[in-house]
C-alpha cells in the first residue's frame, strides 16, 4: 500500500478492470455447452482438468474481490487523510451493503495504530532528552502536554510536571473529555445530580427552592397525541438536550421547530413532525409537557444561556428565534467574542447586566456541581427560568482554545467545591431539594 491516494485509486481501478475479466472468463466457461456437458462426465482427465481451471478461475475471483474490498477500505482511509485526494466517501453504498460497522472497525483500528505510532515516536524522542537542562527539557515537555490527547502523555512528563511545576499541567484540560467522563461516572449512578437537574420538573422544583420565576408547567403527556392543543404555549420533551423537540406553538397557523426553524401551519403538521423527531432519535421518549410561553414584545422570548463553573460564569450564549435562529457569544466581562460554534449564524445582540450575571453566579454557588448551564429567558419585565442542562448540545463543536479555557474553570471549580465540603459548607436549598426527590410522594402529600 503507498502514501499516495491518487496511486490506490489508480490500483483500485485496475484490480476491478481484472476482477470484470475474471467475471467474463468465468461466466464463458459456464455457459459453453461443453461446461454443462462436463457436468455430468467426470470420468475423462480432460475434463477433469478443465474443472480445476475453473476452480482456479473462481479462486482468483474470490482473491480478487477481497484484495477490492481491502484496497477500498486503505483508500477511504487515506482519502480521510488526504481530502484532496477525494472529497465524499460513498457512505450510502456503506450502509446498503452492511459494511458500516466492518469499516468503522478498521478506521478505528487503523487510527489507533498511527496514533500509537506517533505517540510511541515522540515518547522515545522525549525521554532522550531526560537528562538534559531543566529550560530545554520542560519546554520540551509543555509541547508534548499542549498537544497531546491527556491519555496519550507518559506518566513521567506527569510526574516532572508534579514536581517541578515547570510544566502546566492544566493545558491537559478539555471540557470535551471531562463532560464525556462526568456522563461515565453518572451512567454508574442513577441519582447522580446531574441526572436529577436534567429532570425538567425536577429542575422546575429546585427553581421553586431557589426562589427563581419559572413559567407554569400542564402535567406530564404520556404519549404526543395526547397533548392539548392550545395557543400560546411551547411543547417540551420530557427528555431532551440541544432544543430537540421543542416547538413555540404562537397561533394555529404559526408553530416553530426551535431546532430546525421549520414554521408549521397546523396541529397535524406539529404532530407529524414530533413522530419525525421520534423515528430519528431526535426525541427518546414520548412523553411531553406545556409550558408557558414567555414572550417578548408580542415575540418569543430572547433566551440567555450561561456557562456557570460553580459560582463563576465563564460564557454566555444569547439567542433569538424569530425570524430564524441566530446566536451571540458573550464573555462575562460583557464583549462578543467569536468561537467556532454557530459562526454561521451570528447576530449582534443585546447581552445582560452585571446584575444579572451576579445572580446567576449565586444559583450556581448553590449546586455542588463543576458546571451546569442555567438557562433564562427574557420577557418584557424580567428574567424567567428557563432549565439547568448539565450536558450542553453538541457540546464538542467548540474550538480548541475555548474547550481548553472551559476545562480549565471546569478543572478550578472541582477544587473550590472540594475545598469548600472540606471547610464544612452545608448546601442547605439543595439538600432540602435532594431529599424531597428521594421522598415517596404519598409521604410529601401526607
Amino acid at each position: 500500500m503507498s502514501q499516495d491516494p491518487i496511486q490506490d485509486q489508480l490500483d483500485l481501478k485496475k484490480l476491478n478492470h481484472e476482477n470484470k475479466q475474471l467475471e467474463k472468463q468465468i461466466n464463458q466457461i459456464e455457459k459453453s455447452r461443453w461446461y454443462k456437458i462436463s457436468k455430468w462426465l467426470t470420468w475423462p482427465s480432460k475434463l477433469f482438468n478443465r474443472s480445476k481451471e475453473l476452480t482456479a478461475y473462481k479462486e482468483a475471483y474470490i482473491q480478487s474481490l477481497n484484495e477490492i474490498e481491502t484496497l477500498k477500505h486503505e483508500v477511504a482511509g487515506l482519502q480521510i487523510e488526504h481530502p484532496e485526494a477525494n472529497q465524499t466517501l460513498n457512505f450510502k453504498e456503506l450502509k446498503q451493503t452492511g459494511q458500516t460497522i466492518d469499516y468503522t472497525n478498521r478506521l478505528l483500528h487503523n487510527k489507533q495504530q498511527t496514533d500509537r505510532n506517533y505517540t510511541d515516536t515522540l515518547n522515545k524522542l522525549a525521554r532522550s532528552y531526560h537528562k538534559e537542562q531543566n529550560d530545554f527539557r520542560q519546554a520540551l515537555y509543555q509541547t508534548i502536554v499542549d498537544q497531546l490527547n491527556i491519555e496519550e502523555i507518559p506518566e513521567y512528563i506527569i510526574r516532572y510536571g508534579n514536581l517541578n511545576k515547570d510544566v502546566n499541567l492544566s493545558q491537559m484540560a478539555s471540557f470535551t473529555g471531562l463532560l464525556n467522563l462526568q456522563a461515565a461516572r453518572s451512567q454508574q449512578d442513577e441519582q447522580a445530580i446531574e441526572k436529577q437537574l436534567d429532570d425538567k420538573m425536577n429542575a422546575y422544583q429546585l427553581a421553586d427552592h431557589l426562589q427563581l420565576k419559572r413559567p407554569w408547567v400542564s402535567p406530564i403527556y404520556k404519549g404526543y397525541e395526547t397533548l392539548l392543543e392550545q395557543y400560546p404555549t411551547v411543547i417540551k420533551p420530557t427528555e431532551g438536550a440541544g432544543s430537540r423537540g421543542v416547538y413555540l406553538a404562537m397561533s394555529p397557523n404559526q408553530i416553530l421547530n426551535i431546532k430546525t426553524g421549520e414554521v408549521l401551519n397546523d396541529w397535524e403538521q406539529l404532530k407529524a413532525s414530533i413522530r419525525q423527531d421520534l423515528s430519528k432519535g431526535d426525541v427518546l421518549k414520548d412523553e411531553w409537557y406545556l409550558e408557558e410561553l414567555i414572550g417578548e414584545d408580542q415575540h418569543s422570548s430572547t433566551d440567555f444561556k450561561f456557562y456557570t463553573f460553580y459560582g463563576e460564569v465563564a460564557l454566555i450564549l444569547e439567542i433569538t428565534r424569530v425570524p430564524e435562529v441566530k446566536y451571540c457569544w458573550w464573555s462575562k466581562d460583557g464583549k462578543r467574542v467569536s468561537l467556532a460554534k454557530y459562526d454561521d449564524r451570528l447576530f449582534e445582540g443585546k447581552g445582560v447586566t452585571q446584575e444579572i450575571i451576579n445572580k446567576v453566579e449565586a444559583v450556581s454557588k448553590q449546586i455542588p456541581l463543576p458546571f451546569i448551564r442555567i438557562d433564562l429567558m427574557k420577557s418584557n419585565d424580567d428574567y424567567i427560568f428557563n432549565e439547568f442542562t448539565p450536558y450542553p448540545g453538541n457540546y464538542d463543536e467548540f474550538d480548541l482554545e475555548t474547550d481548553l479555557k472551559l476545562g480549565q474553570y471546569y478543572l478550578k471549580a472541582e477544587s473550590r467545591i472540594k475545598a469548600d465540603l472540606l471547610n464544612g459548607k452545608i448546601f442547605t436549598t439543595f439538600n432540602q431539594w435532594n431529599n424531597q426527590l428521594a421522598t415517596p410522594k404519598e409521604e410529601q402529600d401526607g
